[in-house]
């Protein structure tokens, strides 16, 4: 490390953790530029992601079934949405799954820093609500998912009763 980028780091890093911004409004701000840059239209992408972990005190570390390595491992998943244009792909969104086991364990949880308002939320439904964020924020498309939130009828359903053209 270079003199100087120890001090920036420790600074992006208490920026990040302990501002008292809207990372919401942050996001909606983020996805109204990309829809005004690259366009409105596109593929709206859900997917799902791991990270591999040893350990158990990360944020919703548990053992589960992650893609990135193609079996059950110690590992947090992330759900994630891009936006695919003509000419980009770019992350619109992401969420950090929380298994059901971590928000069981309310004690777990406030020493992660997670509020007592975040309770269980299967992976479609988070998927689901940021499909919804990116509509409300102007982008749309058709909407691509592989048979983890394609098996899922409620993700079906929904994605038709909301008019979305979708391939799942």
């Amino acid at each position: 490390i270079e003199e100087g980028e120890e001090d920036y780091e420790q600074a992006l890093q208490q920026f990040i953790n302990q501002s008292p911004w809207d990372e919401q409004a942050v996001l909606d701000s983020l996805q109204g530029w990309i829809g005004r840059e690259l366009g409105v239209d596109g593929f709206l992408i859900i997917d799902d992601t791991g990270f591999p972990k040893q350990g158990e005190h990360s944020v919703g570390v548990a053992r589960q079934y992650t893609g990135t390595l193609g079996k059950i491992a110690n590992c947090q998943v992330a759900v994630t949405l891009q936006l695919a244009t003509g000419r980009e792909v770019v992350g619109i969104d992401t969420q950090l799954y929380l298994p059901e086991a971590w928000c069981d364990d309310r004690e777990r949880c406030q020493k992660a820093g997670i509020p007592d308002t975040v309770g269980y939320e299967p992976k479609w439904q988070l998927a689901l609500k940021m499909i919804q964020r990116a509509k409300s924020n102007g982008l749309g498309g058709v909407v691509l998912a592989d048979s983890l939130f394609g098996t899922v009828t409620e993700v079906r359903q929904q994605l038709d009763a909301e008019g979305w053209t979708f391939c799942v």
